[in-house]
């Protein structure tokens, strides 16, 4: 996945792993499942911003893990 395609730089991308390890995330499970998402977005006309941002806001929004990723699956 190329964070570059939203917007992110390298800082951005650095601090984007750091805090997914700070979180108890691995990147090696969590950037695939990003990927496979955006490809779907990609696939459906989403751009990769927006498909970023609606990633994030549900996993900032959600009640509970399972809440949290549902178009990562």
């Amino acid at each position: 996945m190329q964070l570059r395609s939203v917007g992110f730089g390298l800082k951005q991308s650095t601090a984007l792993f750091a805090l997914l390890g700070k979180e108890g995330l691995s990147a090696s499970d969590v950037v695939p499942a990003l990927s496979r998402g955006m490809a779907k977005a990609a696939k459906d006309g989403v751009p990769a911003g927006r498909f970023f941002k609606q990633t994030f806001d549900q996993i900032k929004n959600a009640k509970n893990d399972t809440d949290a990723v549902p178009n990562l699956k």
